[in-house]
């Protein structure tokens, strides 16, 4: 239980490795790149805003509720539901132009 909720953190290392592993063609690659710049252009100001706070500005859920004045739970949570939006809306965006 104890473990449960712990986060699993890897390596900058560990992710390259993985991401080798896994051959990608350059331009589904590009193409996913532009899948995700949609969808993130897509997001609704508050969640682009903590999206860009996160990943590009690399701050954590603490900092981040104090820019946009809320509790770091509230932020975590807003984080957790973009990731999932975002990974669903690239995914059907890549599915969308495969069938073409």
């Amino acid at each position: 239980r104890k473990f449960a909720m712990s986060k699993v953190v890897f390596s900058q290392e560990t992710i390259e490795t993985l991401a080798n592993a896994v051959p990608v063609e350059p331009v589904r690659q590009s193409d996913f790149k532009a899948a995700l710049k949609a969808c993130i252009d897509s997001l609704q100001n508050q969640a682009r805003k903590a999206i860009t706070l996160r990943y590009e500005d690399d701050l954590r859920p603490g900092k981040i509720a104090d820019e946009l004045e809320m509790t770091p739970n509230a932020v975590s949570i807003l984080l957790h539901r973009t990731r999932k939006a975002l990974a669903q809306c690239v995914q059907d965006t890549m599915e969308g132009d495969a069938k073409r």
